[in-house]
């Protein structure tokens, strides 16, 4: 049988570098962290979710849960931690549609301090949001968003095409000044393409 060879793989912030031997009857192997340290973690660890880092994302966490800032506790700082967590952590009940299928998290947005620098406070009513769903929590993919605008980049959010924009039905109907009832009436009941649901008159 040939020997498992993890090298190169990524496991949360770790790339494997080489076989390192083994402890028992786990395979050993030499990792790379994000943070620039190197580390030794066995097969089953790094299979298994449970080592997601040479040990410098739960101390980040842990260091930021008891630091006394001005800034822990507030909405910035919360989405930050909530981020790291979904991203991170297996037990987490959304990690499935994040961490769970490989969305990932800035390197230097594991210290809050880096997070804050480019993203800023969190204006009242808007979450973290990412403007290519599939993309990772990074500098350039990352923005508050409202309610609204983290609805229309869900993967699940269906977008129309009329007069070269894409938006949700009720964002076409706002701007046409349009009844969306009516609209999603035609689309989906009566099986209309958008454009003439949009475009024909009501009967009354």
């Amino acid at each position: 049988m040939r020997p498992l060879d993890l090298t190169g793989q990524k496991f949360g912030l770790l790339s494997v570098v080489e076989r390192a031997g083994r402890k028992g009857s786990q395979a050993l192997w030499r990792c790379m962290c994000d943070c620039g340290a190197e580390c030794i973690k066995t097969l089953g660890n790094l299979r298994s979710g449970h080592t997601k880092s040479c040990g410098c994302l739960r101390s980040v966490v842990t260091t930021e849960a008891k630091t006394k800032h001005s800034m822990y506790g507030t909405p910035a700082y919360v989405s930050w931690s909530s981020m790291l967590t979904r991203c991170n952590k297996p037990t987490n009940r959304k990690y499935p549609d994040y961490g769970g299928r490989g969305i990932t998290v800035h390197a230097a947005w594991h210290d809050f301090s880096a997070f804050f620098a480019d993203m800023g406070e969190r204006p009242p009513g808007t979450t973290l949001g990412r403007e290519d769903n599939d993309g990772n929590y990074e500098p350039g993919n990352c923005s508050w968003e409202t309610g609204t605008q983290q609805g229309r980049n869900k993967r699940n959010t269906k977008l129309f095409e009329f007069e070269g924009v894409a938006a949700t039905i009720t964002e076409h109907c706002e701007r046409l000044g349009l009844n969306p009832s009516t609209i999603k009436s035609r689309v989906y009941t009566y099986g209309f393409s958008i454009e003439k649901a949009l475009t024909q008159p009501n009967r009354n």
